[in-house]
C-alpha cells in the first residue's frame, strides 16, 4: 500500500530536528551539561526569585481582566466628572 505524500514529509522531519537537537547540545556550555549531569538546581537569589514571581503574577490572565475592569471603571468615572463640569 503505498503512504500519502504528506506522511512520507514528517517521517523525514524528526530527523532534521535530533540533527539540530544534537548540534544545540555540542554548542551548550560546560557549566550548563555538567549541572544538568549532576542534578543540581540553579543557585537564584530571593530578589530575582521575587521579581519573577511578580513579572509572571502579572501576566496571568484573571490579573489582567482585573487590571482592564479597574481601568474601565477609572475611565467611566473621569468622563463622568468631565459631563457634570461641561453642565
Amino acid at each position: 500500500m503505498m503512504k500519502p505524500s504528506g506522511l512520507s514529509k514528517k517521517a523525514s522531519e524528526p530527523s532534521q530536528t535530533s540533527e539540530s537537537e544534537s548540534s544545540n547540545r555540542k554548542n551548550l556550555p560546560f557549566e550548563l551539561m555538567d549541572r544538568l549531569a549532576k542534578g543540581t538546581r540553579v543557585e537564584v537569589s530571593k530578589k530575582e526569585m521575587k521579581a519573577l514571581t511578580s513579572k509572571n503574577y502579572e501576566l496571568l490572565p484573571e490579573v489582567k481582566r482585573k487590571r482592564e475592569a479597574e481601568k474601565k471603571k477609572e475611565d467611566f468615572k473621569v468622563r463622568q466628572q468631565k459631563q457634570k463640569e461641561m453642565e
